[in-house]
Formats: structure tokens, sequence, C-alpha cells
């Protein structure tokens, strides 16, 4: 694609100077599309592991990876047991630390409703409800350059 055919009407507008603004218009596009590249210079780093229940797979869910304020930091969806931490859908991995770990899967999640359309409040979970909390589940991750790789085995008594 290049110049609107309008320019090429101009007094003294030559071949040579159609080739110059077709690649000025590459080099320009070229720069907005990769002003977003290069990810990762903020210093998240890839946070990944496994998710068990009593040795078994947990095969859905979510692993939420909290700050000591509570917040959440980043968060992985469980397929298969398996689950990459992200701190937002457009930005993978984690900052370094030392981070609270949070696992929930639901039978039957919370505000849902059941076979005859009611409400479900509470929510049945897969896992002991203390998983479900940060505060309470006892489980931490300590994300470094060497430490990446996770395994959280819950047991469910």
């Amino acid at each position: 694609m290049g110049p609107p055919a309008f320019l090429f009407r101009l007094k003294g507008f030559t071949s040579v100077n159609k080739r110059s603004i077709n690649s000025f218009g590459l080099l320009i596009l070229s720069i907005l599309v990769c002003s977003g590249c290069g990810g990762g210079s903020d210093g998240r780093l890839s946070a990944s592991g496994t998710v068990t229940l009593d040795g078994s797979p947990l095969e859905s869910g979510s692993v939420v990876f909290s700050d000591e304020s509570g917040s959440s930091a980043g968060v992985g969806i469980i397929k298969g047991g398996s689950f990459t931490i992200q701190e937002a859908a457009n930005s993978s991995g984690i900052q370094p630390g030392t981070y609270n770990v949070a696992v929930n899967s639901w039978e039957k999640e919370p505000g849902s409703t059941d076979d005859q359309g009611n409400i479900i409040d509470e929510g049945v979970s897969r896992i002991p409800e203390k998983y479900n909390d940060p505060k309470t589940s006892g489980l931490t991750a300590t994300v470094s350059s060497e430490s990446q790789s996770f395994t959280f085995d819950l047991k469910s008594k």
C-alpha cells in the first residue's frame, strides 16, 4: 500500500520520491508496531506449576498469588493440574517476591444456579475451603530467578 494517489500528481514528483515515501511509510509502520514489543523488561518472571488433591491432578480451578497486603498479584488457571501465573490478561509472568497462595476449584461456583434455577449463594468447593483464602491456605511461593516452578499438594483431610 503506497501513498495516496493525489500525491503523485504534484509537480516534480518522481519515482525516486515514490520509493522514498513508501520506505518512510514502512519505517513509521514498523516503529508503531514495535512500540509495544519487548515485554518482560519490567522484571516479571515466568511462574508455573502443578496442583494436586491427595496426589491426583486438580482438573480445573485457579491459583491466586497475593502480596502481603492481600491484593492479587497474579492468577493462573488450572487445566489438568497445571497452571501458569499472569499479572493480567495481556502480561505474562509475575514480579519476583514472596506470595501467599490461594487455590479455588468449584463443583458449583458461588452465585451460579442449580438445575431448578435457584441461585447458589455459598457454592460447592471441590477442595477444603481453607485453600480458598491466601490467609488460611498455608501455601506460599517465592518467585525468583532460581525458583519459578511450584507444586501445591492439597489434602482433602
